[in-house]
C-alpha cells in the first residue's frame, strides 16, 4: 500500500464518519420537515449572499485610487499612505500611480 492509497483511505473514513451523523438526521426527518429544512438552509444562503455582497460593497466605496486596479496586491500599509497622500496632494495638480513597474538593466523593480 503506498502512501496515496493510505491517504485516500484515511480521507474516505474521515468524511464516512463526518457525514454519517448529518446522514441519519436527515433520514429520520419526514417530508414536511424536510422541506422546512430546505427553505431555512435556503433563506440563510440568500442572507448570507446578500450580507456578504453589502460588505464588498462597503469595502470597494472606501478604497482610495488606484485600489480598484490591484485589489490583491495593496496591503494596509499601501492603503494609509495613499490616502495621506491624496488628501494633501490631489488632482488635478498630482496624480498617484500604484504598482508601477520599472524596467532595469538586471530585470524589473516595482514602486
Amino acid at each position: 500500500m503506498n502512501l496515496n492509497d493510505l491517504a485516500q483511505s484515511m480521507v474516505a473514513l474521515l468524511n464516512d464518519s463526518a457525514l454519517q451523523p448529518l446522514k441519519r438526521f436527515f433520514l429520520s426527518l419526514n417530508p414536511a420537515d424536510r422541506s422546512v429544512l430546505y427553505v431555512l438552509l435556503a433563506a440563510a444562503a440568500a442572507l448570507g449572499f446578500v450580507l456578504g455582497r453589502r460588505r464588498a460593497f462597503r469595502a470597494t466605496k472606501y478604497r482610495t485610487f488606484g485600489a480598484w486596479r490591484f485589489p490583491n496586491f495593496q496591503n494596509s500599509g499601501e492603503a494609509l499612505v495613499s490616502r495621506v497622500l491624496l488628501s494633501h496632494f490631489g488632482p488635478p495638480d498630482y496624480h498617484l500611480m500604484n504598482h508601477v513597474t520599472l524596467r532595469l538593466d538586471d530585470g524589473t523593480t516595482q514602486v
